[in-house]
């Protein structure tokens, strides 16, 4: 992208749009896969990522399940001036990925299609500097993985769209270990990267290797989930005069690099999910979510490090 006509950023002392590339250190994900329809995903691609990228874009949901995730950050720290030596923010995250292949080079990306915080600044970084779709909650997520027992997010929600409906916040979803399924502190922990990354692969995808055949791709899942994961963003904001309009539209993936691999497991115990349904919130409807699986999900956690880079602008709407 040209830089005519662009003018620098102008700073503030509580900017909170930090400056990228975003160290997230101390780190611990945590991911269920719920099963899900495949059509219904490829519908939010379709709308949200391929149609307003005039073809430039052709993202593939692939895989009957989308991934509850979780995740407590120790430590996120800007890598740039001015914020780099500012200081740093602890912060919980939560959201519903939806796994998908872009055909353009056959890569994996994950689309999160929800995404919450409970901090500021992580909020305005991530919906300003890339594109994710965040919005604040609170949440109660383990600090320990060996103490896994309740996941749990509370957005604002709007229970009925109306003109008499007062947004609150509550409980949108919470994950809960089902009583007497425990057998052990883990159910599996893997400390050397290539077993944690077959495991993982196994977990999610259900193997190493995925054929995508409406897109006549053959998916390594496992060695391109070995450095990272890829987000696909539609990062867009409202036009100040016409509502209907966006003053600015871009598609975006951002790539968050390992730095440093710890460990990774399975978690003891089997999970149910215990969901809401909102119109501000469709998950089921939106996704296709099978009620029939929320009582039998298994979970895996992962700590590392990693790095959220600078995103790579793939179209922009003139």
């Amino acid at each position: 992208m040209s830089d005519t006509g662009v003018s620098g950023y102008i700073e503030r002392a509580d900017n909170q749009a930090l400056a990228q590339p975003l160290a997230l250190s101390r780190a611990t994900l945590y991911l269920f896969p719920v099963e899900a329809d495949v059509g219904r995903q490829q519908a939010l691609c379709d709308r949200f990522l391929n149609r307003p990228s005039f073809g430039v874009c052709d993202y593939r949901a692939f895989l009957p399940r989308v991934v509850f995730c979780f995740a407590r950050l120790g430590v996120a720290r800007a890598q740039s001036e001015p914020d780099a030596e500012r200081g740093f923010f602890s912060f919980t995250m939560a959201g519903v990925w939806v796994p998908a292949v872009s055909t353009r080079g056959a890569r994996p990306v994950v689309f999160p299609y929800y995404t919450f915080v409970d901090e500021s600044h992580a909020l305005v970084t991530g919906r300003e500097v890339w594109g994710f779709p965040m919005e604040l909650a609170s949440m109660e997520v383990p600090r320990d993985a060996a103490a896994a027992h309740v996941f749990r997010v509370a957005p604002v929600l709007l229970d009925r769209f109306g003109p008499r409906t007062l947004a609150r916040a509550e409980q949108l979803f919470q994950i809960t270990k089902v009583p007497g399924t425990s057998r052990a502190l883990f159910g599996e922990v893997w400390e050397d990267t290539k077993a944690a990354i077959a495991g993982a692969s196994n977990l999610l995808f259900g193997g190493p290797r995925i054929a995508v055949p409406d897109a006549g791709v053959l998916l390594d899942v496992a060695q391109s989930i070995s450095s990272g994961l890829t987000f696909a963003l539609l990062k867009q904001f409202r036009d100040a005069e016409r509502p209907e309009r966006a003053c600015y539209q871009a598609g975006v993936e951002a790539r968050a690099a390992t730095q440093h691999f710890h460990r990774a497991g399975v978690l003891d115990g089997r999970f149910a999910l215990n969901l809401k349904v909102a119109d501000s919130h469709p998950m089921v409807e939106e996704m296709g979510l099978a009620a029939k699986s929320f009582d039998h999900l298994v979970g895996l956690f992962v700590d590392l490090d990693v790095v959220v880079e600078s995103g790579v602008e793939l179209w922009h709407a003139p």
